[in-house]
């Protein structure tokens, strides 16, 4: 099955360059996710996909790798985002002011940021005690707030980690965790210089 499968392919490609593995499956259930993510796929879709929820994840995850081509045959490549953290950031701000408030996206934003610096500290925490549990709890969670503000970069690196802890594993943790507080590095510089405060002032939304 697409579990063993998985598996086998992880086991194959022993250091070799990762191939990314997106589960799609008729099981929306509590823990699938997990599950598809202990066995060592990167992603997960549930049934009836969309086109443009595809679409999203295999940009998303072939993101640093050749464009993907459209299903229609003519192989035209679909534009493959470079963006940093704090442009995905950005190009939510809209979005989230018009789903609650500038006020409400304003808060979201501040705690976001500070979510992001805790996380760190934890991350690298975990990192050095070697705890495969808390490394994957503050992962999953950075993951989720991640998600909700369109930060793809975070997430990726969040899942990532998430699925190495989960495994039992930490190696390669602290490169996944160092590479994370890059991005983190320039979401909380951009909180603190008033990057994101600018924005939603200039989207011109009612408090």
């Amino acid at each position: 099955d697409g579990y063993e499968a998985s598996r086998r392919i992880r086991a194959s490609e022993n250091g070799a360059r990762r191939m990314p593995i997106i589960a799609l499956t008729a099981h929306a259930l509590d823990g699938e996710r997990e599950k598809c993510l202990q066995s060592g796929m990167d992603d997960y879709l549930s049934k009836p996909v969309r086109a443009d929820e595809l679409v999203n994840v295999l940009e998303r995850w072939l993101r640093d790798r050749e464009p993907v081509a459209r299903a229609s045959g003519q192989h035209a490549a679909v534009p493959v985002p470079k963006e940093d953290a704090v442009a995905q950031i950005e190009a939510r701000i809209p979005k989230l002011v018009a789903e609650t408030s500038s006020a409400c996206a304003d808060e979201v934003l501040a705690s976001y940021v500070d979510e992001v610096a805790r996380a760190m500290r934890n991350l690298k925490q975990a990192v050095l005690d070697e705890d495969a549990a808390q490394l994957a709890k503050h992962a999953h969670s950075l993951n989720g707030s991640s998600a909700y503000l369109g930060c793809q970069v975070v997430r990726e690196l969040c899942l990532r980690l998430e699925e190495t802890a989960r495994g039992g594993s930490l190696e390669g943790a602290d490169a996944l965790v160092y590479k994370l507080s890059r991005e983190a590095e320039r979401i909380v510089a951009a909180g603190h210089e008033g990057r994101f405060l600018k924005l939603l002032a200039s989207t011109g939304a009612k408090p």
